[in-house]
């Protein structure tokens, strides 16, 4: 299957979570009572809806089969109640489903040559404001392009890009199976992405206006920033950019946090860095601050207080088990846990 060339699922999944580092919170919030997760779960074809509160062995909400092959990343429109899943994994794709908190309605496929996507294709973003479709592609040979579709709210089916805006570096990640991050600032219409070759969390300002050969509006980056192979990416609800840092030589992955991310620029100190026990294949982040991760183990993890945590963090909840359908499918085949969004409103 293709899509065990990025993914591979790590033995860590197997070990005790108390054989994990040491906490820098003292006492775990309440869960939320309210709120919705999406996971996708690659080699199954599905999105799982759990409670945002679940922990253990609890089973989904509701399982929702999606085509083509090989649903990886995911994106959410939160206002208009609808995902954008990444496939990759045979036929370049993405699918939009809308209502998806209840029945959810038939989903919409971008795909065909008209579409430009190819076998490179990265992350996506929704933009609710704008109504658009944010999709990364490698091109190879060190470059890449933004597509931009719209409106995400009624295209299906082979349909060109409105825009596109070509970037001077990878947008896929450097190190596998981890990809690079993708967050869009709506209020700010700012594109963030992040750059594993030079160490850099590029930000593109004006984003929905963008099209051509175009540089960064500003660059993160430098010794002081502490960026070491820089992957995921969320925006909480304090405007603060979290990067998960990947690291090399095996290093230990990290969460590096940096304030008013609607102007950082530069090589600036992060107001906190901590470590986790796996690097994320995504995130998403609750207005409470709580970080949900997966990371291709049968498991959700949840962090507590990761803007302002230093050193090695323990979940607070971790929702795995049999009953979970995250873990194996046959005997030998994983169900690979791989995108994950959050809707915090219902």
């Amino acid at each position: 299957m293709n899509l065990l060339r990025y993914y591979i699922v790590s033995v860590c999944a197997m070990l005790a979570l108390a054989s994990c580092g040491g906490s820098s919170s003292t006492s775990n919030p309440p869960p939320p009572a309210i709120g919705q997760i999406y996971v996708t779960l690659a080699n199954k074809g599905q999105v799982a809806r759990f409670k945002a509160g679940d922990n253990g062995d609890v089973s989904p909400q509701a399982r929702l089969n999606v085509s083509p092959a090989g649903p990886t990343f995911i994106a959410m429109d939160v206002p208009h109640n609808r995902i954008a899943v990444r496939f990759n994994d045979g036929t370049p794709a993405i699918t939009l489903v809308d209502n998806v908190s209840g029945p959810a309605t038939a989903p919409r496929v971008i795909t065909g040559a008209s579409t430009t996507l190819g076998i490179g294709i990265g992350e996506c973003a929704l933009d609710s404001t704008r109504d658009l479709l944010y999709v990364t592609q490698d091109l190879g040979a060190g470059a890449g392009v933004v597509l931009v579709f719209g409106p995400a709210s009624t295209i299906n089916g082979n349909i060109a890009p409105l825009r596109t805006f070509t970037l001077p570096f990878h947008p896929i990640g450097l190190v596998l199976p981890f990809p690079s991050g993708l967050v869009l600032d709506v209020a700010n219409d700012s594109l963030f992405l992040s750059d594993p070759v030079t160490n850099a969390i590029t930000i593109f300002d004006k984003a929905s206006t963008l099209t051509g050969s175009v540089v960064p509006s500003r660059t993160i980056t430098g010794t002081n920033t502490q960026i070491n192979v820089p992957s995921q990416m969320v925006l909480d609800s304090s405007g603060r950019l979290i990067v998960s840092n990947i690291g090399s030589n095996n290093s230990q992955p990290g969460i590096l946090v940096f304030q008013n991310a609607a102007t950082a620029n530069g090589n600036i100190v992060p107001s906190a860095s901590s470590t986790i026990s796996q690097a994320p294949f995504e995130m998403a982040i609750s207005p409470a601050g709580e970080l949900y991760v997966v990371d291709s183990n049968p498991q959700i993890t949840v962090y507590g207080g990761v803007a302002t945590a230093t050193g090695a963090i323990n979940p607070i909840r971790v929702i795995t088990g049999p009953n979970t359908g995250l873990g194996l499918i046959s005997p030998n085949i994983p169900a690979l846990p791989s995108g994950i969004a959050l809707d915090p409103t219902r």
